[in-house]
């Protein structure tokens, strides 16, 4: 768990700065790939080491869709004029209780699926559920965008007006 965590840590920063420069939908696109890889490797967990491996692939995949999903997307949706508490909470707690049904179901009705079926199904359906991501608009303002492109720019402009002016 230790592996799993570090690594959604160690990621989640590089997923912001992806998701403040290009745009909300990459960071969530990468994030789901990654994470229908790992439920590919859980069908293969035959090893302590495929093991290792999918709770670390894991841990990137979430890393990549926390930061963008919980903190960008939510933010970006709420209407200016209107609560964005309210989006983060609806948000951060459809997905949790949805997991959390699906878990109280199949142990109130023990159902068991085995690791290899249900890591297929459940690698089929992140790849398939793409696609409505990629159709999706971009949250991130074009506005926002081009200001830090124009600062970028400014600056390097300063930087290399302040190297012709020292003298050699």
């Amino acid at each position: 768990q230790v592996l799993m965590f570090g690594s959604a840590g160690i990621v989640a920063l590089t997923s912001g700065v992806l998701a403040d420069r290009f745009g909300r939908k990459q960071p969530i696109i990468i994030g789901q790939i990654m994470l229908g890889v790992s439920y590919a490797f859980l069908g293969l967990a035959t090893s302590s080491l495929s093991w290792l491996v999918y709770l670390t692939t894991q841990g990137i995949a979430w890393g990549f869709i926390a930061v963008s999903y919980f903190l960008a997307v939510l933010g970006d949706l709420s209407s200016p004029g209107g609560s964005k508490e309210r989006f983060y909470v609806l948000g951060g707690i459809i997905p949790l209780v949805m997991v959390m049904s699906f878990s109280g179901v199949s142990d109130l009705f023990n159902l068991n699926a085995p690791a290899g079926a249900l890591s297929s199904a459940l690698s089929i359906l992140l790849f398939v559920s793409v696609i409505p991501i990629l159709r999706a608009s971009e949250t991130l303002p074009e506005t926002k965008a081009r200001a830090r492109r124009m600062r970028e720019y400014v600056k390097k402009v300063g930087k290399l007006v302040q190297e012709s002016k020292k003298p050699e």
